[in-house]
């Protein structure tokens, strides 16, 4: 999973010109979020019982990391703001 984040990484900033990458994950998939964690994206908050799953609500964790946070192993030039979420479960 960190190979597929990386090159998703990769290509936001290199070839969309992407400035940030945001990510949704539901707050109990400790997994993804050690993963974006990992690759140096921050918490920004949580949506509470954002969505009915198992007869019960859930929490969504918001995440995201700039082009100028992330690691230098995924970064390349380019100047366009853009945001592009996407969702891990």
């Amino acid at each position: 999973m960190t190979e597929a984040l990386t090159a998703i990484l990769s290509f936001g900033y290199a070839e969309m010109g992407l400035n940030r990458i945001g990510a949704q994950v539901s707050a109990y998939n400790d997994s993804s979020k050690a993963l974006l964690s990992k690759l140096k994206f921050q918490h920004e908050g949580t949506q509470r019982d954002q969505y009915f799953e198992d007869n019960k609500y859930h929490d969504l964790d918001l995440f995201a990391v700039l082009k100028r946070e992330a690691p230098a192993s995924v970064t390349h030039s380019s100047s366009t703001t853009t945001y592009v979420p996407f969702q891990l479960d």
